[in-house]
């Protein structure tokens, strides 16, 4: 027998689902009955009604309604690179090291190309274009149901860009490039103002020399007009479960590091002499792979990811933006995102799966 919470997502009284039930005990019935498939149905939701460990279900009290935006960045000349025949991450001779000049004008921390930076004006004109309708609507009192009202059931759904209250971009150059090119002209048409924080937090698993960021004042000093706050960081100093999760250096740290990215050396004691006792390659390295830099292992990744999901959960705002990269974003949905697609998600449903059920630990 299907039971009630098969249809959360339905509109019906309590009553009519119950009458339903008694006829259409299950939910294909139920749904043709209604008039579409539950095929259909369920294909209007990027992610699926959250499945909660026991341990770990939450409470009527610890239930949100906030909601996150993932938005990923444009192509990078080293997206094109891995795209080429032969240099697939991980393949045999596989490499990331460059001649000097070639790494550092398109490879180290990877710029948007020609195709990612039109990608980001094309975001840019989608969420203006969204973002004038929904004013129009609301001030034309067209509607009773605003575009923030309507996410609430459909991820997919374009959304209004002066809803959020916060934007938070990973540092890398790429996610920045794609704020200002995406973002920030949307903002401008339509005459918002949202404050943005660059967040480390955020920034792509280092996998390759791409993922090496630069130091905090280059960053400032650089987009010190972006209206981009380099300054508050991501850490919340008095948040004890935040603190659980820290280490004993980064405790009481509010601000954001000069180097703020992965970097294999931070994890060396001092009784580790050389780079193999501290640093183990966990990187496809059997066929003649070569790397430019450490990657970021698994534990770092996972618990940086920990934090940031704990950094959303503290966040007071109800519409947070994040521009950020394919990992983050694998890890938090489980979804792998074409570049400059966006996603709106209840934050109740960003259910990870080494957080909520097994992990590969």
């Amino acid at each position: 027998m299907t039971s009630l919470s098969s249809f959360r997502y339905c509109s019906l009284p309590p009553i009519c689902i119950c009458i339903f039930l008694l006829f259409f005990p299950k939910v294909d019935a139920f749904s043709n009955a209604c008039g579409f498939s539950s095929g259909s149905f369920s294909s209007r939701l990027h992610l699926s009604a959250p499945s909660y460990p026991s341990n770990t279900k939450p409470t009527m009290t610890t239930m949100t309604t906030k909601r996150v935006v993932f938005i990923r960045h444009g192509c990078t000349y080293m997206n094109e690179y891995l795209s080429t025949p032969n240099c697939s991450f991980g393949c045999p001779n596989f490499t990331d090291i460059f001649p000097a000049e070639l790494r550092d004008q398109y490879y180290l921390d990877s710029k948007l190309s020609p195709k990612g930076i039109q990608q980001a004006k094309s975001l840019a004109e989608r969420l203006s274009t969204t973002t004038a309708i929904a004013k129009e609507d609301k001030d034309d009192d067209l509607t009773t149901t605003t575009i923030k009202d309507s996410i609430n059931d459909y991820d997919d759904v374009d959304f209004s860009i002066s809803d959020v209250d916060l934007f938070a971009v990973s540092p890398l150059t790429r996610a920045i490039q794609t704020y200002e090119l995406g973002i920030v002209p949307a903002l401008q048409s339509n005459n918002s103002s949202v404050p943005v924080i660059a967040l480390p937090l955020a920034t792509e698993r280092l996998y390759l020399i791409s993922d090496v960021g630069k130091p905090r004042s280059g960053l400032k000093q650089k987009y010190k007009n972006s209206g981009i706050d380099f300054d508050t960081g991501s850490l919340s100093d008095n948040n004890e479960q935040q603190q659980n999760i820290l280490s004993e250096e980064e405790k009481g740290t509010t601000t954001m590091k000069e180097k703020w990215w992965f970097d294999a050396s931070d994890n060396k004691s001092n009784d580790d002499n050389d780079s193999e006792s501290y640093y183990k390659e966990w990187r496809p390295n059997d066929d003649n792979q070569r790397y430019a830099c450490p990657g970021e292992p698994d534990e770092d990744f996972e618990r940086r990811m920990r934090r940031l999901y704990q950094w959303i959960s503290n966040r007071d705002e109800s519409t947070i933006a994040i521009i950020c990269h394919w990992g983050v974003i694998h890890w938090m949905l489980d979804a792998d995102f074409q570049n400059c697609e966006y996603r709106i998600v209840n934050f109740n449903d960003i259910q990870p799966p080494t957080m909520y059920g097994t992990t590969n630990e």
